[in-house]
């Protein structure tokens, strides 16, 4: 291929994506996320919450998924900065105890 044939390659306008199936699983992640875990809530908020409006803490969905299956009574909890994430781990039954930087 000519150099004039690789920069026609390189520089051509980008194709519009075709909806795919890809798509479709995008937008069914999204729905899971907005709705069935409650992101939406949470940007709307302006705090975690989950879908019910019950406070999580900022923690990756799975890691709140996995740690929601033990129960938690009497776990003594550090944390460093307090929030939603007390309210969550105290609402398990766990001892909390939390340190902030600025009080």
């Amino acid at each position: 291929m000519t150099l004039a044939g690789l920069l026609r390659a390189a520089f051509a306008p980008a194709r519009r994506p075709q909806a795919t199936s890809l798509h479709r699983k995008l937008a069914a992640n999204l729905a899971i996320l907005g709705d069935g875990f409650g992101q939406s809530r949470t940007f709307d908020d302006g705090r975690p919450v989950d879908a019910g409006g019950q406070p999580i803490p900022w923690f990756t969905y799975p890691a709140i998924e996995f740690l929601s299956r033990y129960a938690m009574r009497g776990w003594e909890v550090f944390e460093y900065g307090c929030g939603q994430s007390t309210f969550w781990w105290a609402g398990r039954g766990a001892l909390v105890t939390s340190v902030e930087h600025d009080a």
